[in-house]
């Protein structure tokens, strides 16, 4: 407790406007990209996508059938409902409009960065190293293309959905509150209809565990607990588009633009 109140009458005086400080810089390096049109994958997923320009009359289409059943009509390996299903709504208020995706993409970018100190925080005492590290992450280069691609909107959901899960395993480490451990469930379920990408959450879950308490019960727990809604999300996947319970996407996400 001494060591806690030590480190916060050292924190500089700014430190209570980080997270103004990282969103304004989040949003003010991507602001650029907010009057751009559709580009590359956006053909499939959204302006070339017959499903989505339908609006909400597509939403039990879009559950029904795989990621990119709109653009080519045909069987698919991908199955992401919840990622067309916003795409579809922003269709039905905007039509053909590319801004409100692209404003959305940098709104949910800008809320991933906050999110992302707001953990760091919770999971170190450290300030300038919670605050480093996400401003490292926020100006880093390597996220341009998924902001500035609309499609990538599940990639930014992904990782803002599994830092939240981040956070609720890590109260449930510290606490054995069992309502964390239930709501990180329920967002592992919710991030994997925006993206396979999700499953990944689980194992990280139980990593954070077992570093912060060094103990493999609340490990295996999470991980268990976790690994449920993925399998959940398998078998819906599986009776939806029929593929089996494999997430392989061999050549799906690298097709090629040119017709042979």
């Amino acid at each position: 407790m001494a060591e806690q109140k030590q480190q916060q009458t050292t924190l500089p005086k700014w430190a209570k406007y980080a997270y103004l400080i990282i969103g304004l810089i989040a949003f003010g390096l991507y602001a650029n990209t907010l009057n751009h049109g559709f580009v590359l994958d956006d053909a499939s997923v959204i302006s070339d996508n017959v499903v989505v320009m339908q609006g909400t009359d597509s939403l039990s289409t879009i559950w029904k059938t795989n990621y990119r059943y709109g653009y080519w009509g045909d069987n698919g390996t991908l199955y992401r409902p919840l990622t067309l299903t916003i795409f579809a709504l922003v269709w039905e208020l905007s039509p053909n409009n590319p801004f409100p995706y692209h404003l959305i993409n940098v709104l949910a970018y800008t809320g991933l960065c906050i999110l992302l100190l707001f953990w760091l925080r919770q999971l170190s005492q450290r300030f300038w190293f919670s605050f480093l590290s996400t401003l490292l992450f926020v100006v880093h280069p390597l996220h341009t293309e998924v902001i500035a691609n609309i499609k990538s909107f599940d990639e930014i959901m992904v990782l803002g959905l599994g830092i939240i899960a981040l956070w609720l395993g890590l109260k449930y480490t510290k606490t054995g509150n069992q309502l964390h451990l239930a709501l990180m469930a329920a967002i592992v379920f919710i991030a994997c209809f925006f993206k396979e990408s999700a499953v990944l959450i689980v194992p990280l879950v139980a990593l954070q565990s077992f570093i912060v308490k060094r103990s493999i019960n609340p490990a295996a727990i999470q991980f268990g607990l976790t690994l449920l809604p993925v399998g959940i999300y398998l078998i819906i996947r599986h009776q939806i588009i029929s593929s089996g319970l494999s997430l392989d996407a061999p050549v799906l996400d690298n097709f090629c633009w040119t017709k042979v």
